[in-house]
């Protein structure tokens, strides 16, 4: 018969073993979770891409579900957010002027 402090050992480094093992499964499996979201999310929103998006409004004014003029009033948003977001990256906002536009409002 084997003693019980022995029986507890191999129990324990079992356990520790298993435990170890469940760990690591855990944080592969989050890894491949994170990896194949970010490929869905990467490849279908066409939002992202501007360019793409006002080739598509160009497809649709040219076989007539849009008007010219609508093409050209959707294609100035576009262009005009596209040239925010670079001035916003080009010169971001000091913390004295985001502050003070908070107290305006």
């Amino acid at each position: 018969m084997k003693a019980p402090a022995a029986e507890m050992e191999k129990f324990i480094h079992t356990i520790t073993f298993y435990g170890i093992g469940l760990v690591i499964a855990l944080i592969v499996m989050a890894f491949v979770v994170h990896r194949i979201r970010n490929w869905y999310r990467g490849s279908d929103d066409p939002a992202d891409n501007q360019d793409e998006i006002i080739r598509q409004l160009k497809e649709s004014a040219s076989q007539g579900e849009l008007t010219d003029e609508e093409f050209r009033s959707i294609k100035s948003r576009i262009s005009s957010q596209r040239q925010d977001s670079l001035r916003n990256v080009a010169s971001p906002k000091s913390e004295a002027s985001i502050r003070d536009e908070k107290k305006t409002r």
